[in-house]
C-alpha cells in the first residue's frame, strides 16, 4: 500500500481567531493546500488519518491542545513525529516556554 502524501499544513485554532480573521486564515490555508480544524479533537482525528508537514495550533483549547502536542511527539499520528509545529497563544510566560521547548516547538 502506498503512503499518503502529506498535506502542507493543519491549523487547529478553536475560538482563538476572531471570525473576520478566521475566514482570511482559512482562505490562505486553502490556497497553500492546508486544512483547518476548529478544535483539538478535530485536529486529532485529521492527524490520525492523514500526514501533515506542519501543525499550527492555538493553545486556548482547554489543555486538549497540549495533549495533542504530546500525542504528536509520541508518534500516535500518521504525521512524522518531528513535524514543524507553530503555536499561537494569547500570552506566554517562562513556564509555557519550558513546555513548548519540551515539545520541540521553535
Amino acid at each position: 500500500m502506498r503512503a499518503a502524501r502529506a498535506k502542507s499544513c493543519l491549523t487547529a485554532h478553536g475560538a482563538f481567531l476572531p471570525d473576520e480573521q478566521r475566514g482570511t486564515a482559512t482562505l490562505q490555508l486553502q490556497l497553500a493546500g492546508g486544512q483547518e480544524a476548529t478544535s483539538a479533537a478535530a485536529a486529532d482525528r485529521l492527524l490520525r488519518n492523514q500526514p501533515f508537514e506542519m501543525l499550527l495550533i492555538a493553545l486556548d483549547i482547554e489543555g486538549t491542545s497540549v495533549q495533542l502536542l504530546n500525542d504528536l511527539r509520541d508518534a500516535r499520528h500518521l504525521s512524522n513525529c518531528a513535524i514543524r509545529v507553530a503555536v499561537l497563544t494569547r500570552s506566554c510566560d517562562g513556564e509555557l516556554i519550558g513546555h513548548l521547548r519540551a515539545f520541540q516547538v521553535r
